[in-house]
């Protein structure tokens, strides 16, 4: 089954790295296009450049804090060793102020090597969010489908057949809510719904969408 990501990604943690690079991204494509080079595919490719370079300074943070760690390794064992099945608070306390005191010793802290993982896991997260679902980042690649979605929208009774559609190629629309009315020309992102499949749809699938919509034959060969 096809997952759909609708629109932007609108999660708290996710969502400002997604909106972030999808600004890149899109800055990208249309750079490329001043050289003729309107294509998605290279737009990725140095965007991935582009952000693996970001990433550097993270990755060489998260080096050094390995290194630390494994030159504390040591002195923490010593420690947990020292304080080894004395489960009074006392000994809890004191085996805890010695831990930090080796973390101040060497100038790092117990949660320095995970924020930049953590850091690095969103902006990875958010890449393939912005990459899966480029229409809804890139205008000129949404502009390819926004004359076809629109004329999905004129065609009478639209709705229910491109929900009968949406089963027959097993596209999720889990998160939508109620289907008709995202789909439906009284919510303003009806179209970005509509865009949101096309953007996931096979050849084959093309092919047969035309079967239900006749009237984007036109649009789909220009």
């Amino acid at each position: 089954m096809v997952k759909l990501f609708l629109t932007q990604d609108q999660g708290k943690i996710i969502g400002p790295f997604a909106i972030l690079l999808g600004f890149i991204i899109n800055a990208l494509y249309k750079f490329l296009a001043l050289f003729g080079v309107e294509s998605s595919g290279w737009t990725i490719v140095l965007m991935t450049f582009i952000v693996n370079g970001l990433m550097i300074p993270l990755t060489m943070k998260q080096q050094k804090s390995s290194k630390l760690q494994s030159r504390m390794q040591p002195e923490l064992t010593a420690i947990q060793q020292k304080y080894k099945g004395k489960q009074d608070q006392q000994s809890m306390l004191a085996q805890q102020a010695e831990t930090k005191a080796v973390y101040e010793k060497y100038g790092t802290s117990m949660m320095s090597g995970c924020l930049p993982m953590l850091v690095t896991m969103q902006i990875l997260f958010a890449l393939y969010r912005v990459i899966y679902n480029i229409p809804a980042y890139v205008d000129s690649v949404k502009a390819l489908y926004s004359d076809v979605a629109i004329s999905i929208q004129s065609c009478t009774g639209y709705v229910d057949t491109l929900k009968t559609y949406l089963g027959h190629v097993q596209v999720s629309t889990k998160g939508w809510g109620d289907v008709s009315q995202a789909l439906s020309t009284a919510n303003g992102n009806s179209v970005n719904y509509i865009i949101d499949i096309l953007a996931k749809l096979t050849p084959d699938q093309w092919t047969s969408l035309q079967n239900d919509f006749p009237q984007i034959a036109g649009e789909i060969q220009n």
